[in-house]
């Protein structure tokens, strides 16, 4: 591979390491980085024969959680409820969850459900 010591990643918590194929990853928590990084996955834009999205679309459990644990949302879930929300929100709430460091990051999410994969959670809403 040529690495010869650790990669700086811009999705995980400043300071947090995470190895992932023998290659150590340490987070810079930088969210205009991590945002283009998630951007490049999708770089091609609209694939031919895609219909548009439309203004307002369903996000479903994957989206919820993640938005509702950085704070989103007041309410408490109902079974077929709806919460509204933007990607402009998202933004404003992922920009300073992602500049947490790592003990930052675990203290935040310490009593939530998915506290094990709360350093994730910046590249989960980039």
């Amino acid at each position: 591979r040529g690495w010869t010591g650790p990669v700086a990643h811009p999705c995980l918590p400043r300071g947090a390491t995470q190895t992932y194929e023998g290659v150590e990853l340490v987070g810079e928590g930088d969210w205009t980085r991590c945002s283009r990084l998630v951007g490049r996955l999708f770089k091609d834009g609209i694939t031919k024969g895609q219909p548009p999205l439309a203004d307002r679309f369903y996000g479903f459990s994957y989206m919820y959680d993640r938005t509702a644990a950085i704070g989103l949302f007041d309410s408490v879930p109902r079974q077929f409820g709806s919460v509204d929300t933007t990607i402009e929100a998202i933004s404003a709430a992922g920009e300073p969850l992602c500049a947490l460091d790592a003990a930052a990051n675990t203290a935040r999410f310490a009593n939530t459900q998915d506290a094990a994969k709360s350093h994730n959670y910046c590249g989960d809403v980039a």
